[in-house]
């Protein structure tokens, strides 16, 4: 069985005894080991840390936060391309979005249907 997060979180402790990290996290030092392991060492079910803990030991360990919630699946890491990055920011697309925030849903669909008229045009035009 992969257990990637409690090696993971057993890098990031380090040479800081698993007292020492229970001391700076708040949490106790046999369920840091326990994550660490992967398992529950009293029911040998498996384990998985709350965002919660994650916060916790990402504090402790001075770790971003987002990163150790990323490693345990609970965000996913979205590579973000530039084109989308750029509509993001644009002003005009920003006050667009906000526009079409305030339509009644009626006019949003319809909205939706020009657009996407307006996109099979353009796919027409360059086919041809």
């Amino acid at each position: 069985m992969e257990n990637d997060l409690g090696r993971f979180l057993e890098g990031l402790r380090g040479k800081l005894s698993l007292r020492d990290a229970a001391n700076k996290s708040g949490l106790s030092h046999t369920y840091i080991r326990d994550l660490e392991l992967g398992i529950n060492r009293k029911t040998k079910a498996p384990i998985r840390p709350s965002a919660d803990t994650l916060k916790q030991l990402a504090q402790a360990y001075d770790y971003p936060v987002n990163e150790l919630l990323k490693k345990a699946g609970y965000i996913e890491d979205v590579q973000v391309n530039k084109e989308m990055t750029e509509e993001r920011f644009d002003p005009e697309v920003r006050s667009l979005a906000r526009d079409i925030k305030n339509l009644q849903s009626s006019d949003k669909e319809l909205l939706k249907g020009l657009i996407k008229s307006m996109q099979q045009k353009g796919k027409k035009a360059l086919d041809e």
